[in-house]
């Protein structure tokens, strides 16, 4: 089978188990915000920020666990960093705000 999307995955899911389900759709590897610019100004969009001491209550790390969507919806992620963060773009750049 070829690759199918998490939300296709999910909606087909929830089509035998309704109700309120929490899965995480994440590569299970965390990514800092640092790593996020870089894949925007990879693709080549503005990146105007400046670089500061952590804020009080700042999370160290936090990354989604995929073994649930593997489980319950055969699903896992597939695409990289900058290969998402290119499809976002893309994405956005074709929706008006």
């Amino acid at each position: 089978m070829g690759y199918i999307g998490s939300h296709v995955a999910a909606f087909a899911w929830l089509n035998e188990h309704p109700g309120w389900h929490a899965i995480n759709l994440g590569a299970g590897q965390g990514c800092s915000v640092l790593e996020i610019d870089a894949g925007s100004v990879h693709q080549r969009q503005c990146s105007n920020h400046a670089l500061t001491q952590r804020h009080a209550g700042d999370v160290a790390a936090c990354y989604a666990n995929p073994e649930k969507a593997l489980r319950e919806l055969g699903w896992r992620a597939q695409r990289g960093l900058l290969d998402m963060c290119a499809r976002a773009w893309k994405f956005q750049s074709r929706t008006s705000i």
